[in-house]
């Protein structure tokens, strides 16, 4: 499963982009925040890795904004981490367009623009996940 920072508003350890994988057997590849809520991730993967419908998690440490996380951990901002699953196996389609977008990424000279709808007004003709690049 890939876990990526979408949002940032205030300070955090890492900006939007930034990406982890996480691993079926929980293993962590990479951090977004300094450690402080990768494990809290674990479990959200897993309902994604079950499903294959990737979601958004929100995470506040701003002072009193969120007594779960509390504050002097390194950060004083709110990020929201979009989580998409990888599994070539059971969700082929899913992970060849990943793929498909990360080689793209990695060719190309020019400009490349790539967009994940992760809400959306109307799931039957815009599904969150759907990804369209330029």
């Amino acid at each position: 499963m890939v876990a990526t920072v979408i949002d940032v508003e205030g300070s955090a350890y890492r900006r939007e982009g930034a990406r982890c994988l996480i691993m079926e057997e929980g293993e962590v590849t990479g951090i977004l925040s300094g450690g402080c809520i990768e494990e809290d991730l674990r479990g959200y993967a897993g309902e994604v890795m079950r499903t294959g419908v990737s979601r958004k998690v929100y995470y506040d440490f701003r002072a009193g904004e969120d007594d779960v996380w509390g504050t002097g951990i390194g950060c004083n901002g709110a990020i929201t981490v979009w989580l998409e699953s990888f599994d070539p196996i059971r969700y082929p389609d899913a992970a060849r367009d990943l793929l498909e977008d990360l080689q793209k990424r990695a060719e190309t000279r020019l400009p490349y623009e790539a967009v994940t709808v992760v809400t959306s007004s109307d799931p039957q003709l815009c599904p969150p996940g759907t990804r369209w690049t330029r």
